[in-house]
């Protein structure tokens, strides 16, 4: 069996953000497709969900913030 490989971007309709959550301000060469979704602070969560084995996420984070908490 083949894999499939899916490019899922911070404005897919699927992704459900929590209160806070909006467009980043800060232009960088890593936004992809032009766009970036900034947390809203402590607290603040996404969900995606999804059928099949891995899952890779991909984001910026402060030096200064707490390491961010996941569950799959």
């Amino acid at each position: 069996m083949s894999g499939v490989f899916v490019i899922v971007d911070d404005q897919d309709p699927n992704i459900r953000y929590s209160t806070g959550w909006g467009p980043s301000s800060a232009e960088n060469q890593f936004q992809f497709a032009g766009t970036m979704t900034a947390a809203g602070g402590l607290g603040s969560t996404a969900s995606y969900q999804f059928d099949g084995t891995s899952i890779s996420v991909f984001g910026l984070i402060r030096a200064n913030s707490n390491k961010p908490n996941y569950d799959l």
